[in-house]
């Protein structure tokens, strides 16, 4: 039940950009959760939702959300062969985890 949940605030977010009630670090997870299932079924399906990801993260979100909106959108762009476009959206994950060695570290690592 808690997975459901979880996925159909993903969902909601993703296609509308705004939850309400959904701590940040929660709604991140289950995001980055839902963009990966979404991935691993079709990397066609998953980049146009990375994109909406990182536009309603940008508009919506705070910081941790972006970051791993950035993050996944890098993640699902270089898996699907665009390697340029992939590197800005690492590039635009890195700088906005300024003075938080840990997260960047994470995003190195993707």
């Amino acid at each position: 039940m808690e997975e459901k949940s979880t996925e159909i605030t993903a969902r909601r977010f993703l296609s509308r950009g705004i939850v309400k009630d959904t701590d940040e670090k929660a709604l991140a997870a289950a995001c980055e959760q839902y963009v990966q299932k979404v991935t691993h079924r079709s990397l066609k399906k998953a980049l146009p939702i990375c994109h909406r990801f990182a536009a309603h993260a940008q508009k919506h979100g705070g910081r941790l959300l972006l970051q791993t909106a950035y993050r996944a959108l890098a993640q699902v762009t270089h898996m699907s062969g665009a390697h340029a476009p992939a590197l800005a959206a690492y590039r635009e994950a890195r700088q906005l985890t300024v003075g938080q060695p840990l997260v960047r570290a994470r995003i190195d690592r993707a």
